[in-house]
């Protein structure tokens, strides 16, 4: 069981380092050109407040998923979370 806890946070290590590396900051360039600039400070505000909220959903609601849908059930529910977020932003 350690072993597969060790590869668990080791996968999960690295998909936040690639994460980082790849898409996790094109959200920021994207709003701050997508916007006309008589608006571009509400709405990147709005965006924002967008994006930070729906992590926020994500972090409190995880473990209760977990624990009521199970594991490979969560994963997917993430992944269409992500999914959703990404075709929003663009």
């Amino acid at each position: 069981m350690k072993a597969a806890s060790e590869s668990t946070n080791g996968g999960l290590v690295v998909y936040v380092a690639c994460f980082a590396f790849g898409l996790g900051p094109i959200f920021w360039p994207i709003i701050s050109e997508i916007y006309p600039l008589a608006v571009r400070g509400a709405a990147m505000s709005a965006a924002t407040v967008a994006n930070w909220g729906m992590n926020l959903v994500v972090a409190v609601t995880f473990l209760t998923l977990v624990k009521v849908l199970g594991h490979s059930s969560n994963v997917s529910v993430v992944r269409c979370h992500h999914r959703r977020r990404l075709v929003l932003h663009l």
